[in-house]
């Protein structure tokens, strides 16, 4: 095929594939963005409303190796499928208190079911801790290894304050005059070690503001009143069952799960036609030959290439019989004869390399004696000059030149 159809072939697939593509999701440009800014691949799987542009109402920040952040902190899971968002809090002693200012949004805020860990406290809170050697090996004994002996770890808990709160009250947290934030530990009941206990983990549960739902038709919504951004109300959308999506009309909404995977059919269908008719295409290049004016007029029987490709079983090493100055020579044997012979790569780096070839063609191929070995044929292939003899196994000269037994 010529290079211009393989051009028109492949710009036919720049045009379809993102037709294609565009099927799979929606034909619009979406305004939340879950492109990281460095253009890497997010690590977490992030739907509507989380994402890095400012049309998310839930904005992230990532890391340069694609780890998307709240604040400083990195989030594990974020998704519509949750109520909640669950953040990383590494144990640190010398954290400043205010980073915990980044764990209240607009559209989201810490639950009650976590305990805080504090450092440096002027008011005492009381806090209900699970008395294990894990706490007291990762946490209590942290800063003093840290050589910060006149510091005492504290903690803060709804629980522990008999609040029946959803959320952590971020102005009781922060009259307790605290210096540093240390750590937090997320659990279903902080009461009862063996349920749920997540340790240097954070719970944060999300929605979208708003007075009137802006979910798909196909979605469920939950309202959301009082929330801890000053009372506000809110909403949460999530896909019913058999559909996916995010749920939301400013995002993906919800589509059946045959709508979505059939144009990604079509699509790997698509592909997988293109990539092999490029397949076929290079494999018929390979096998290319080339034919010129004086083949026509002092050439004898033309091979194809690939029949002696196949002879000599791709040129191995193995097949060599020998080299000259223009060329090796490798044994053979047609796939459709099972005659055995003895092909010739003639060098063709050299212009002496083709004079000889084109010479051996004109005379060899006109003569016949029963003392020459007889030239069967030749090929070319782009720049390869191949010339096909009769195969002389190895033995007594005499014995093919009278045609004697030993």
């Amino acid at each position: 095929m010529p290079k211009t159809a393989l051009s028109m072939l492949l710009l036919l697939a720049g045009m379809v594939l993102p037709i294609l593509a565009a099927g799979a999701h929606k034909a619009v440009d979406l305004p939340c963005s879950q492109i990281c800014r460095t253009g890497k691949p997010v690590t977490q799987n992030l739907t509507y409303p989380f994402g890095f542009s400012s049309g998310c109402p839930i904005q992230l920040n990532c890391t340069d190796d694609g780890d998307a952040l709240i604040g400083e902190f990195r989030v594990q899971s974020a998704s519509t499928e949750t109520v909640t968002v669950t953040v990383t809090i590494e144990a640190e002693c010398n954290r400043s208190f205010e980073a915990i200012v980044d764990l209240y949004g607009r559209n989201y805020a810490p639950i009650g079911e976590n305990a805080l860990l504090l450092n440096s406290c002027t008011q005492i809170s009381p806090c209900d801790l699970p008395n294990t050697q894990v706490i007291q090996s990762q946490f209590q004994s942290l800063c003093e290894t840290e050589n910060k002996t006149n510091t005492r770890m504290s903690c803060y808990s709804e629980q522990a304050n008999d609040y029946s709160i959803k959320f952590l009250n971020r102005s009781r947290l922060f009259a307790l005059g605290c210096k540093h934030f240390l750590s937090s530990i997320s659990a279903k009941d902080l009461n009862y070690v063996s349920v749920s206990l997540g340790v240097q983990m954070l719970q944060l549960e999300w929605w979208v503001n708003g007075d009137e739902c802006e979910c798909s038709q196909h979605a469920d919504c939950v309202r959301l009143s009082g929330l801890p951004n000053g009372g506000g109300n809110g909403f949460r959308c999530k896909c019913r069952d058999g559909l996916l999506g995010d749920g939301f009309l400013a995002g993906t909404g919800c589509q059946r799960v045959l709508n979505m995977v059939l144009p990604l059919m079509v699509l790997l269908a698509v592909l997988m036609l293109i990539l092999g008719v490029v397949y076929v295409i290079r494999r018929k290049r390979k096998f290319a030959e080339v034919l010129e004016d004086w083949e026509r007029d002092y050439g004898p029987h033309r091979f194809k290439y690939k029949d002696l490709y196949t002879a000599t079983k791709g040129f191995r090493n193995q097949e060599l019989l020998g080299a000259g100055g223009f060329g090796q020579v490798y044994r053979g044997i047609l796939p459709t004869s099972n005659i055995e012979i003895a092909v010739k790569t003639v060098s063709h780096e050299s212009k002496q390399g083709m004079r000889e070839f084109v010479a051996e063609i004109i005379t060899i191929g006109r003569l016949r004696h029963r003392n020459l070995v007889a030239l069967l044929g030749y090929c070319r292939r782009k720049r390869e000059l191949l010339l096909v003899y009769d195969y002389m196994p190895n033995g007594s000269l005499d014995k093919y030149l009278y045609n004697q037994p030993k």
